[in-house]
């Protein structure tokens, strides 16, 4: 009898320990979820903060935050996203597009970073290259209305005016009060001689847009272009008193010279 009861005595040991065993591995696995959790959470409130300091204008400490949050996870693209947000804010195009690239070769289907580095090459006048990466925007993102308004802009500046009525028809289908998209179709039509249509647009961007100058401007010229003098001076002059920008307002300001000759 002794000797059974020493051994449901030393049965009982053993199964203890491995009771605390197993406790003290499980609450280990928790104490490593934890600091997991705890990681990924100073990851985005380093995140979040840049981002808030983005907006105010603070844009070194902005850096400061999005580069903490990299030391904490080298892989996360928003962090390289948002890099590139404030290196564009400073003007630093050229390191803007190398952060835009670094979020993409992480995350190649981040169609944000290729709108926005699309802008920086725009920014550069590396039409070509700015094309491609509004093109990749909207394959990845088929309503990606403002990289077609983008994408065509380039097409006009690069006199792909059909290209550019297309897109800038694209964005009117998907954001069909964007008052800016109507107003440079209307000039893409206007540079192929469709004057009626031009005017069609630019009344839907005033009809949208009460205040836009720059379309009161262009509607004038329009009018002008069919020899509707009058009407052309009550739009250019109307633009004038919309506008604040004083070099806008001296390239109206000869029209109407010419016009009043």
């Amino acid at each position: 009898m002794g000797r059974v009861k020493l051994k449901r005595i030393f049965i009982k040991s053993v199964v203890a320990i491995f009771l605390l065993l197993l406790i003290s591995t499980v609450s280990g696995c928790q104490s490593g979820d934890n600091a997991s959790v705890s990681q990924d959470e100073a990851i985005i409130q380093h995140n979040e903060q840049g981002i808030a300091l983005t907006k105010t204008g603070d844009y070194e400490k902005a850096i400061s935050e999005f580069n903490m949050a990299l030391e904490l996870d080298p892989e996360y693209a928003d962090a390289y996203f948002n890099l590139g947000i404030v290196y564009k804010a400073m003007g630093r195009e050229e390191q803007a597009i190398e952060e835009y690239s670094s979020a993409i070769r992480l995350d190649p289907e981040y169609a944000a970073a290729y709108y926005n580095r699309g802008n920086a090459y725009n920014q550069l006048g590396q039409m070509e290259k700015a094309i491609e990466d509004y093109t990749d925007a909207v394959r990845i993102n088929p309503e990606f209305a403002l990289a077609y308004y983008n994408r065509g802009l380039t097409y006009a500046k690069a006199n792909q005016i059909d290209k550019a009525i297309e897109d800038f028809t694209k964005t009117i289908s998907l954001s069909p009060k964007y008052a800016l998209a109507y107003n440079h179709r209307g000039r893409a039509y206007s540079l192929f001689g469709q004057i009626d249509q031009a005017i069609e647009d630019y009344n839907q961007a005033i009809h949208i847009d009460p205040e836009y100058a720059e379309a009161y401007a262009n509607r004038g010229i329009a009018n002008a272009m069919k020899g509707n003098i009058s009407e052309a001076v009550k739009d250019l002059e109307r633009s004038m008193d919309l506008s604040s920008d004083p070099g806008f307002k001296e390239k109206v300001q000869k029209v109407l010279d010419e016009l009043q000759q």
